[in-house]
Parts: structure tokens; C-alpha cells; sequence
């Protein structure tokens, strides 16, 4: 199985980073690789983000602030992966996410790949599908 390096930028989000850690841990495997870069925060996001993925591997960047784009790009010159994947500080992963896109990727082997993703609606507990559509650009 080839690696999946998944990056994640991260700016003052200590308080809310234990969803997206926690969705990442639990479906940890051989061959992932965490890339966890800190963008100039004030407060301990990367060390609390860190502090859920046991036994996985991660690369720590910490960096001035410098923007998301900024962060990424650090993030993918650290990574070692066949694959890199993008995570926000509030995003979660639904349960097999990682097999699931490991398994496309090797199947039919683009050079891109997008998905459907859900947003979480707080207020009414339910999530909300919504696809990108590659033919609006």
C-alpha cells in the first residue's frame, strides 16, 4: 500500500482541533503520515492536535504565520507520501474515509481525485451533502 500524507495547517484552534485528531486516529493505518504545521499560533493547537494520534506518524512544522497556502505548502514540502490529502483544523473524516479514497486512488489511478464532502450543521444535528463540481469552472 502506497502512503497518504494528510496536511493539516494550524492557527490558534486549541480549542476544536480534538474532532478532527480523533476522526484522523481512528482510522489509522500502516503507511499514514500526519503533517501537522503550525502557522504561527499563540497557543498550543499543535501540541493538543498531537496529543490524539498515538502511534501514528507525524511530522511537526511550526512556522511564522504566513497564511493557509503557506502552511499547505510547507506542509507538502515535509510530507513523504505517493499521495497527499488536505485537512482543515474543523473538518472531520467519516469512518473507512481513508481506505475509501486509498482504495479509489489505487483502482482507478487518477491524477486527481475530488469527493463529496458533508457539512455539519450544529444547530440542526444533521449533515448536509454537497459535491465539486468539476464542470462549473
Amino acid at each position: 500500500m502506497k502512503k497518504l500524507s494528510v496536511i493539516i495547517p494550524l492557527y490558534n484552534v486549541r480549542d476544536y482541533v480534538s474532532r478532527a485528531a480523533i476522526s484522523i486516529a481512528s482510522q489509522a493505518f500502516p503507511g499514514l503520515e500526519v503533517v501537522v504545521v503550525d502557522d504561527g499560533s499563540t497557543d498550543d493547537s499543535q501540541a493538543e492536535f498531537i496529543s490524539y494520534l498515538n502511534g501514528i506518524d507525524v511530522v511537526a512544522i511550526r512556522q511564522e504565520n504566513a497564511g493557509p497556502g503557506a502552511a499547505r505548502n510547507a506542509g507538502i514540502y515535509a510530507s513523504s507520501g505517493e499521495y497527499i490529502m488536505f485537512m482543515d483544523s474543523d473538518d472531520f473524516l467519516l469512518p473507512d474515509a481513508f481506505k475509501n479514497i486509498l482504495e479509489a486512488l489505487e483502482t482507478g489511478k487518477p491524477d486527481i481525485l475530488f469527493g463529496m464532502y458533508l457539512r455539519w450543521v450544529s444547530d440542526q444535528g444533521l449533515l448536509k451533502g454537497a459535491s465539486y463540481d468539476v464542470n462549473s469552472r
